[in-house]
């Protein structure tokens, strides 16, 4: 089965030709893996791919092209929950947050115990803005991703919403049947690498152009957010600054709105780490830019098959990043529909996997930032 689609300009001399069917890793996954999402570690060079069973599994990747990946680590989650989004806090090195569907929640997995410390659940904060065609429990949470947060002109972080501790950056939670993203800004008290965490829903935003429903991951790699779509089979991207612009108004309206929320102090001071603070106003619907078509940007994207639940960028950490480049990888994990449907988690090269799929082939890398 092939990923392959024509490219733009005509096709590739044969010498030239890319590897658009990509290179299966399915013999190191377990036999009953169900590939969901994925998470680069790019200092520890390792990735994270959650299974639909309840499983996380760590795939240790050396550096070097052709390098042969291996299964490092896999944990069972208790109650096997279904698991479609994963997400990495640099500061907190030792944990891995796991985004589960329905009822929607994020776990905090402590990796050197194997055990989940903290559940926080996100399904009232979800409802404040249900999708328009009702609520489907498989069609909930499906994309985690954790972006750093704002800079001022100085270069210092942002002030937040006013809560207490540290505000380490934002988890934006995708929901399937809407392509709806919901923003949580994310702070710790106490120590950065192993206090507790808090939540506060701080709105939503979307992507007009995208497609309006089957949003399955989103991804950060060189300060743009790629929002992978599968049954319309595309890929679209919005600029980290454009998210922080998002989010900046979005802070803005709830700086302004505070004094009108006297009981959001309290709600915070109550949270203890679990459930979500939620406003009691919220911004309106964030309306973001897609950049796939900006002169920096990677291109309109397409693909032929189904099932394409997970991606992520393996970029080496520090270096030359015009070397980088051609030392980076892209994985995709596929589960495809139907119980016979292919399940694998695939890897390419960045050139090939854009020259395959983006109508401005490998051109389209982006320039670091």
């Amino acid at each position: 089965m092939s990923f392959q689609v024509p490219l733009l300009g005509g096709p590739r001399p044969a010498a030239a030709k890319p590897a658009c069917d990509g290179e299966s890793l399915s013999d190191i996954l377990p036999g009953k893996a169900e590939p969901s999402d994925l998470a680069w570690d790019a200092a520890a060079r390792r990735l994270h791919l959650v299974s639909d069973n309840g499983q996380l599994l760590v795939l240790s990747v050396p550096a070097g092209r052709g390098s042969q990946a291996s299964l490092e680590l896999k944990v069972k989650v208790d109650g096997k929950p279904d698991l479609e989004g994963v997400a990495l806090i640099p500061s907190r090195p030792d944990h891995v947050y796991l985004g589960v569907e329905s009822p929607p929640a994020i776990l905090e997995l402590h990796l050197p115990s194997q055990t989940v410390v903290a559940e926080m659940p996100l399904r009232a904060a979800m409802d404040r803005d249900p999708p328009l065609d009702g609520e489907a429990d498989n069609q909930g949470l499906e994309s985690l991703l954790f972006i750093p947060p704002l800079k001022t002109t100085s270069g210092s972080a942002r002030a937040g919403s006013g809560k207490q501790g540290q505000r380490l950056g934002y988890f934006i939670v995708g929901r399937q049947q809407d392509a709806r993203l919901f923003v949580f800004e994310v702070t710790i008290d106490g120590d950065p690498a192993s206090g507790p965490m808090s939540l506060e829903l701080l709105g939503t935003a979307h992507l007009p152009g995208a497609p309006a429903n089957d949003l399955s991951a989103l991804t950060l790699w060189r300060s743009r957010i790629f929002m992978l779509f599968d049954k319309p089979k595309t890929l679209h991207v919005v600029s980290l600054d454009e998210m922080h612009a998002a989010i900046n108004r979005m802070l803005d309206f709830g700086a302004s709105r505070a004094p009108s929320d006297p009981g959001l102090q309290r709600r915070r001071r109550a949270s203890g780490g679990t459930s979500p603070v939620i406003p009691s106003q919220l911004p309106p619907l964030q309306v973001l830019a897609d950049s796939r078509t900006n002169i920096d940007g990677s291109g309109a994207f397409a693909f032929e098959i189904r099932g394409q639940e997970g991606i992520a960028f393996a970029e080496p950490a520090g270096g030359d990043p015009s070397a980088a480049a051609d030392q980076t990888s892209v994985f995709v994990a596929v589960d495809a529909p139907h119980k016979s449907g292919r399940k694998d988690l695939l890897r390419f090269s960045v050139r090939d996997f854009l020259a395959c799929f983006s109508d401005r082939g490998d051109a389209g890398i982006p320039r670091p930032v």
